[in-house]
């Protein structure tokens, strides 16, 4: 089934393949291979192609392009074309691909100053004539005829003419009818750089101008100056070899492992410094370590006596009651309890808590009770015992 080309055909096309379907102008690539179109039309309003693909079609003429102002490429593979005619208005062009078709005569593309690349093979062309079109391209520099039908040795010397850098003639009987075909067309065409499968190098074009000049024997010296040359070159390059070596004993760089350190872990360094030593990896001596900073001494706040006023009694309590144990084993280890009376000093000047009930004693001798501080941090050395109370023998 045939596709036929219509603005709502192409807008779908468009629209599989991501392009701009309302804006057709916006587009520069257009794909329209394997569709069955057998004739090129509705292209009116993409005027920013710059690449079409027709490949496998069955186009018969190129007419139909001409509001594509701006192509540059045009790849027209596997259709029916017998002649270039439709290209008139396509000044642009530089890569023009017919391959496989009927096309019998290269006509009609003198006005395509721009073309440089040129696809032709499994065509139909045969004489002299039928390339003398050729010619007139004079940007070419990549020419395909292949696989024709070329038995004139005179179309090869217009190809000959032509400053090609790409040529591919192979798959033609001229080929069989001219004698050192390859050597004569590599020493023809100075610019060429690949015939047919194969690359052109300097020492191939040497060759084959030399054999041109004087036939084998003139190749043969050309072939042992190329070794003498190359024997030289060797030389040079290990003269000034040896020259460095003598250069670098007389003048030894700094040993260093000559690696990039900018990509190394710390860890990976540390290490690399552990088994070649510091000046090996860094290219210098290891910098003095920075002697440590003193710290700052700081003095340490003064401890204040906190005095617990709530707890005063309490301990004045505690250490009164302490003293009574303390006489009380003394008493029991001198004689009986009944025989003695103990006096409980309270202090200079203080009264007793029986004053009323008790004799007037202030002509006795009385002993001072130990004086009783607060606790304060840091706490002190704790006191000497105090001595034992007066005992007085009653009657």
């Amino acid at each position: 089934m045939s596709f036929e080309m219509t603005p709502k055909s192409l807008q779908k096309i468009c629209r599989e393949r991501n392009l701009y379907a309302h804006c057709p102008e916006l587009n520069e690539i257009l794909h329209l291979q394997c569709k069955g179109i057998t004739e090129i039309k509705s292209l009116e309003a993409y005027t920013g192609l710059k690449a079409i693909y027709f490949n496998s079609n069955a186009i018969d003429s190129l007419s139909g392009l001409g509001h594509l102002v701006n192509l540059r490429s045009l790849y027209m593979e596997q259709n029916l074309l017998d002649d270039f005619s439709g290209l008139e208005d396509n000044l642009e062009l530089t890569t023009l691909d017919v391959a496989n078709n009927q096309i019998r005569t290269v006509e009609g593309l003198g006005h395509l100053k721009k073309l440089v690349q040129l696809n032709m093979t499994q065509n139909k062309l045969e004489t002299a004539d039928d390339v003398r079109g050729l010619l007139e391209l004079e940007s070419l520099r990549s020419l395909d005829v292949s696989k024709n039908k070329i038995e004139d040795p005179e179309a090869v010397a217009i190809i000959k003419q032509l400053p090609l850098s790409f040529l591919k003639l192979d798959g033609n009987p001229v080929i069989q009818k001219i004698q050192h075909y390859r050597k004569s067309i590599i020493a023809a065409i100075p610019t060429l750089n690949y015939l047919d499968e194969m690359p052109v190098f300097p020492k191939d074009r040497r060759c084959a101008e030399a054999f041109m000049r004087g036939g084998l024997e003139e190749e043969k010296k050309e072939r042992e100056l190329i070794k003498q040359e190359k024997r030289e070159k060797e030389e040079e390059s290990r003269r000034l070899f040896q020259k460095m070596m003598e250069e670098g004993k007389k003048n030894p760089a700094p040993k260093t492992i000559g690696m990039n350190l900018k990509f190394k872990t710390k860890e990976a360094i540390e290490e690399m410094e552990e088994v070649y030593g510091y000046e090996a990896v860094h290219g210098h001596p290891k910098p003095p370590e920075p002697e440590p900073e003193p710290e700052p001494v700081v003095e340490a706040p003064q401890a204040e006596a906190v005095v617990n006023e709530d707890n005063d009694d309490e301990d004045i309590d505690e250490v009164a009651e302490t003293d009574t144990n303390e006489v009380k084993k003394a008493l029991s280890t001198a004689g009986s309890d009944d025989s003695y009376e103990m006096v409980m000093p309270y202090g200079e000047g203080a009264a007793s808590p029986n004053k009323a009930d008790s004799p007037d004693t202030s002509d006795e001798t009385a002993v001072e009770a130990p004086v009783v501080a607060g606790p304060a941090p840091p706490p002190p050395a704790p006191p000497p015992p105090p001595p034992p109370p007066a005992v007085q023998h009653t009657d």
